[in-house]
């Protein structure tokens, strides 16, 4: 009768675990997952929307971030309409330049992808680098992915940071 239905499948990703659920009724999809201290993929700015990505991938890899992240992800396609909403929590953040390390341990706020914008929701961290710098790190804003009308605006506070940190890259 095509419909098929999946609930509280689990899986175990590195030192992390996911649950999901997904329907499938024709051709309507409807997809919900929870991660808790997943790996970050160099990968992950694929998820967006390719205008989205596109244009934010050499950033992403400029920084090549690593570390662990929780995760809600919903994925519709109903009635030819697909949406995602995406909230990643991140935990421990390692950023690398060629000279230093610097380890970034979020204090409060989230990354939240709702299709191809991405907001930056009171994102703070603490931060130190393998040089002994210690100092803090707060973002907000948001990017508009559009492919009509792709903008952004983040708006970011770098508080104790030395010039040989990877954040003033």
């Amino acid at each position: 009768n095509g419909h098929v239905m999946m609930e509280r499948a689990t899986a175990q990703c590195g030192e992390g675990s996911i649950d999901a659920s997904l329907t499938l009724e024709k051709d309507d999809l409807e997809l919900a997952l929870t991660g808790h201290k997943l790996p970050l993929s160099n990968r992950f700015v694929n998820v967006l929307h390719s205008n989205a990505s596109e244009k934010l991938y050499s950033a992403w890899n400029w920084l090549n971030p690593a570390g662990t992240v929780d995760v809600d992800m919903r994925v519709t396609h109903i009635s030819g309409d697909s949406n995602l909403y995406l909230e990643v929590v991140p935990n421990v953040i390692e950023v690398n330049s060629p000279t230093a390390t610097t380890m970034l341990d979020r204090e409060r706020g989230s990354i939240v992808v709702e299709n191809s914008n991405v907001f930056l929701n009171d994102l703070e961290f603490e931060f130190q680098s393998d040089t002994g710098e210690l100092g803090s790190l707060e973002m907000m804003g948001e990017v508009f992915g559009s492919s009509d009308d792709f903008n952004f605006s983040i708006n970011a506070i770098l508080d104790k940071v030395g010039l040989s940190s990877p954040l003033t890259r």
